[in-house]
């Protein structure tokens, strides 16, 4: 969902920006999340929207809630000056859509993601709940999905107005990253693979059931999921049909493209899917500096180019890790 800009005073663009309609306007008496009274804090980012201030790009941005870091959504929601500092940056890196894992505020505090969530959309961003736990293919831990789900998007869902919610449900989970997959068989991995799309299924299942049918999901996988020496499939049309149920129940796909250090190598890694499910796959690039990359150069002028190959759909792992990289 995009918010365009909208013409007229700076008040009532503040007011539709963040979804609080028009005094007299049929939203007026829907209760919804409002933002502190002191003008003074909305100020600088009232400027920026009457300036038209808004993302071009299209890259992702894992943005984990990383509490230890100065960089964590949690130690920037809230601050306004912070709020609007991020989303400068987010332009100036390309960023269009944010994956966005806050830990506990949707619940516990969720005016200051109404706002945020608003300041995004105002900008042309897409926002993505990010919620992450290898533990929940596993069936006894699978209800702390639903749970998590629950309380930090249905329930904010029911009373944020449309421009102040989640555009999509992102879920980071990966089956290879559990003690079970050190060591295991084929036979093995092939049933964790099989837990793995169950809980997506079941996901997706969850979210239309509550009214969410048309909220997409989004999920991350390792670039070598198509391998049969590396993921266990019993043939081929075993690895197709296992993809395209995950492509069914989840509506895109952010191929780890991570410890790939030239294009060509990405390209190997993710044409299969990108061939197979046009539109539905983006390409994720780690920020490891030194490591895969010698800096940060190197790994931006191969993102160009895959940009140039594929048109768009360049995720970049993580920002906290991305400014840090910089420091």
């Amino acid at each position: 969902m995009k918010l365009h800009l909208i013409t007229g005073s700076s008040g009532a663009l503040v007011l539709m920006a963040l979804g609080l309609g028009l005094p007299g306007s049929a939203d007026a008496e829907r209760p919804s999340y409002r933002p502190p009274r002191d003008a003074e804090i909305w100020r600088p980012w009232r400027r920026l929207a009457e300036e038209g201030v808004r993302t071009e790009g299209d890259r992702g941005v894992w943005f984990w809630s990383s509490s230890s870091s100065p960089y964590g959504s949690v130690n920037i929601l809230g601050d306004r000056e912070l709020e609007n500092e991020t989303i400068a940056d987010f332009i100036a890196w390309d960023i269009g859509v944010v994956y966005g894992s806050y830990s506990d505020l949707p619940a516990d505090e969720p005016e200051l993601l109404a706002i945020w969530n608003a300041k995004l959309h105002t900008a042309s961003f897409e926002s993505q709940l990010l919620l992450s736990d290898n533990d929940w293919i596993l069936e006894d831990t699978r209800q702390d999905m639903l749970d998590q789900i629950d309380g930090r998007l249905l329930d904010f869902h029911t009373t944020a107005r449309r421009p102040q919610r989640f555009d999509a449900l992102h879920l980071d989970i990966e089956p290879h990253g559990l003690s079970e997959w050190s060591g295991a068989s084929d036979s093995e991995k092939r049933a964790l693979l099989e837990l793995y799309i169950e809980t997506i299924e079941e996901a997706r299942d969850y979210l239309d059931a509550a009214g969410e049918s048309a909220l997409p999901i989004e999920v991350d996988l390792p670039v070598w999921y198509d391998s049969s020496s590396s993921a266990g499939w019993a043939d081929d049309a075993d690895r197709d049909d296992w993809f395209d149920r995950l492509l069914t129940a989840a509506q895109s796909v952010s191929m780890m493209a991570y410890e790939r250090d030239s294009c060509s190598s990405i390209e190997s890694g993710v044409d299969w899917e990108v061939a197979r499910y046009p539109g539905q796959v983006r390409v994720g690039l780690d920020i490891d500096v030194p490591g895969t990359w010698v800096d940060m150069d190197e790994m931006f002028v191969v993102a160009e180019d895959l940009e140039g190959i594929y048109g768009s759909g360049i995720d970049i792992h993580a920002w906290r890790d991305l400014k840090e990289a910089l420091e």
